[in-house]
């Protein structure tokens, strides 16, 4: 039964973590990176290589990489993009000797002509009329948000690729293996079925799994294939792309939007695959939930001569909604309408489009939704409290320890890609049911043995009556020529749970009428979002939507100015819950993320209260995403009850204790 696999599948089971694998002789990879952002390499002079060690530069990949369509360099050319680029790496076993022999590398390097300046693109995006609506303004009110780039991980991205004959294994942390499988065999011109990847658990809450493990694995697979041995490379992850937001809007005497003007820049390394993806989750997540029928948009895109960047936890939508409910909450504000009053007020009523003219799902969940959460928090009790508290605090006659505040904000999250790059590949599986009541689901590599891989054992063992044991899943049978896409932004929960579904029901009724073994074939490819017209931003953009509402109540310090989150309540529609109390524990550890996000200072010596609470109308739905929707809500509630704790218009993120101060916090 393993005749056709190789050493490194046949061990795999033992391994937990990407540098489990190789074994003790394998090599380690190391990189000389550009000590400069910009500049031209004239000469490169290397030291004789010892023994057993062996070195690649840029000309020696034989093929090219490409991630979503765009080119991704393995190392540096002549001329340097950013600081840090790889220039060339090297592999021993020591790894001490090996970053010796880098050292003595020698390269002259001249400077760039002139001043390097970013690499900027624009996009201008209207519809309706805008100077009408805002001529026919009740008030005209603004907002500004600065979201800074975060810098790249600390904590090291291991990659290892094991080399067994013509075989080549990549072990990494990745969303996205057919990317892996695709790009390494194109940087070694070589069969992709020779070319074999072992995903491991990603991290929770994040992408930075998307792309960079492709460019790790294809760098070690060069150095494996010129050493003949197995290479293991530890790298640091890019960081996030941030944005710089100005939201001017007109709104209404009853309080409603009625026009939009927004210049936002979003600031990202040198490259940044699948930018256009994250440009227009931006755009959508700047409108939020309210409708809008006129606006003018421009939007710009700034490449700096920085490390790359990857998509950030909501693929772009947690910079739009911090920019685009931040607005919301400034307009409730100065409405003088109760902050929950006005949100429901503002919703799309059905038959509306809700943002810039996205179809309104029939079960349109939200007004349920923010009634119960601003039950659960007595959000307008503690709001208006700690408002006339805000108002009055220079007439009082002692300074409190702390000041208080809550914020309110909504979020939806869109499961799946809005672009269309053909290498985001279909979804695809295979349940084939043998003579001996064994179920095999044959599916792409997704981290065997994972929670949500139990979760669908559960529920295909109920659909055919087969005990979760008889149930085994692979990826050894999957097609050379058959890539999935990636196992993110909702799409391994959604599609695939549903694409399960419909393979099981069918072979239900097929196993009391066809003879054993009977397999039964399901794939979704995509249809490039033909409901979607992304010029006029209207239609069904995504496979399905994930709604949320989330409150935040804080304290800050009038000693230290320290903001310390007291509480968060988040009320969140994720469809069927396959594992709730994974589901739980997935949202958990993103409100802990997104906090650390939005503020710096101390550890807290208590830990946040967070009441998290499922919705459910009990109807039948589609499983949805949940774990994204904190990084949508928490940062605009967060900011609304800091800006009415301190009396300080934070304008930026992460806070901290010096912002307050120098904004001058009212006393």
């Amino acid at each position: 039964m393993d005749e056709g696999r190789t050493l490194s599948e046949k061990m795999s089971g033992r391994l937990k973590k990407p540098g489990d694998a190789g074994g003790k002789r394998v090599l380690s990879g190391r990189f000389l990176k550009a000590p400069a952002a910009s500049g031209r390499i004239k000469s490169i002079e290397l030291p004789e290589l010892p023994p057993g060690m062996v070195c690649i530069t840029g000309k020696d990949s034989p093929g090219k990489t490409r991630f979503a369509g765009v080119p991704v360099p393995l190392f540096t050319g002549k001329i340097i993009l950013w600081e840090g680029q790889p220039i060339l790496a090297a592999a021993g076993l020591n790894t001490t000797e090996v970053d010796e022999w880098i050292s003595r590398v020698k390269m002259e390097i001249a400077p760039p002509e002139g001043n390097a300046e970013p690499l900027v693109s624009e996009k201008l995006i209207e519809k309706g009329s805008t100077v009408e609506a805002f001529s026919k303004a009740f008030q005209v009110i603004e907002e500004r948000i600065e979201i800074p780039q975060t810098p790249p991980s600390s904590a090291a991205q291991t990659v290892v690729c094991v080399k067994d004959g013509a075989n080549y294994t990549i072990h990494a942390a990745s969303s996205w293996p057919g990317s892996i499988r695709q790009n390494v065999a194109a940087a070694l011109k070589t069969d992709k079925k020779n070319i074999h990847v072992r995903t491991y658990p990603v991290s929770p809450g994040s992408n930075k799994e998307l792309w960079f493990p492709t460019v790790t694995a294809c760098q070690a697979a060069l150095l494996s294939n010129r050493a003949k041995k197995s290479v293991r490379i530890n790298s640091t992850a890019p960081g996030y792309p941030g944005g710089d937001f100005h939201i001017r809007g007109a709104i209404d005497a009853e309080g409603r939007i009625t026009a939009l003007e927004i210049i936002f820049t979003l600031f990202c390394g040198a490259v940044f695959p699948l930018e256009e993806e994250f440009f227009e989750r931006v755009l959508l997540g700047l409108f939020s939930i309210y409708p809008c029928r006129n606006y003018s948009i421009l939007g710009r895109i700034s490449h700096e001569a920085s490390p790359p960047s990857t998509f950030g936890p909501g693929a772009g939508f947690e910079l739009g909604f911090l920019a685009g409910e931040l607005f919301a909450s400034r307009v409730a504000e100065l409405s003088l309408s109760p902050p929950g009053g006005w949100h429901r007020e503002s919703f799309p009523v059905p038959g509306q489009a809700f943002g810039p003219g996205i179809v309104l799902p029939k079960d349109f969940p939200m007004k349920d939704m923010l009634n119960t959460a601003l039950n659960l928090s007595d959000f307008e009790r503690k709001s208006a409290s700690f408002e006339q508290t805000r108002l009055s605090r220079h007439h009082l006659d002692s300074e409190p320890e702390f000041y208080r505040g809550i914020g309110l904000s909504c979020g939806w999250f869109g499961n799946g890609f809005l672009s269309s790059p053909k290498d985001l590949g279909s979804a695809f599986l295979t349940l084939t049911l043998d003579k001996d009541g064994e179920l095999t689901i044959e599916m792409p590599s997704l981290n065997h043995g994972g929670p949500l891989e139990r979760a669908w054992s559960n529920m295909t063992g109920e659909i055919l009556g087969i005990e979760d044991k008889s149930i085994n899943f692979t990826n050894r049978k999957i097609k050379v020529n058959q890539e999935a896409g990636p196992s993110l932004l909702g799409r391994n929960v959604s599609i695939y749970t549903k694409l399960l579904e419909l393979a099981g029901n069918d072979l239900l009724k097929r196993r009391f009428r066809d003879p054993l073994p009977i397999s039964v074939n399901r794939s979704r490819r995509r249809s490039g979002n033909r409901s979607w017209n992304p010029n006029l931003l209207e239609g069904s953009p995504f496979e399905n939507i994930s709604w949320g509402v989330g409150i935040v109540e804080i304290a800050v310090s009038t000693v230290t100015m320290e903001v310390i989150p007291t509480q968060i309540w988040l009320v969140i529609d994720g469809g069927k819950l396959l594992m709730p109390d994974f589901a739980k524990s997935a949202v958990e550890i993103s409100v802990e993320q997104t906090l650390r996000w939005c503020h710096t200072g101390n550890e807290q010596k208590e830990a946040t209260l967070v009441d998290i609470q499922f919705y459910n109308n009990g109807n039948k739905r589609i499983s949805k995403d949940v774990s994204t929707l904190p990084w949508l809500m928490i940062p605009a509630a967060y900011l609304q009850a800091v800006r009415q704790a301190s009396g300080v218009m934070i304008s930026r993120i992460p806070v901290t204790p010096e912002q307050l101060r120098t904004g001058g916090m009212a006393k």
